[in-house]
């Protein structure tokens, strides 16, 4: 397998590109690796969610007057299933921490 080097390059590019790199979840050199295989041609772009040019905003809901009647119906359905049903959470029990080490260094 062949190494590649890159020098001289700006601080502000590298930042960005592990930006980049990271939206694709991914490394940065793990990010080069798939950039460099794909513009030689040898491997088909890997779609990703990160890749798209416009951000998925979700299906809009169907306004027909069916599909509101029949939402409407399993609404209602739920709700008279849920009436009688009698449950109440179990009340909280604090419990002291323990063993916890705090090191202000860790938040800086």
């Amino acid at each position: 397998m062949a190494s590649l080097t890159v020098r001289n390059l700006p601080d502000e590019a590298k930042l960005r590109f592990r930006q980049v790199a990271a939206a694709h979840g991914r490394s940065m050199e793990e990010h080069l690796r798939q950039l460099v295989i794909e513009a030689a041609g040898m491997a088909p772009a890997a779609p990703t969610v990160a890749d798209a040019s416009v951000p998925f905003k979700g299906f809009p809901p169907e306004q027909t007057p069916e599909a509101k009647a029949e939402s409407r119906a399993r609404i209602e359905r739920l709700i008279e299933l849920g009436r009688g049903i009698e449950w109440a959470p179990e009340p909280r029990k604090p419990e002291p921490l323990t063993n916890f080490e705090f090191d202000p260094k860790d938040f800086e």
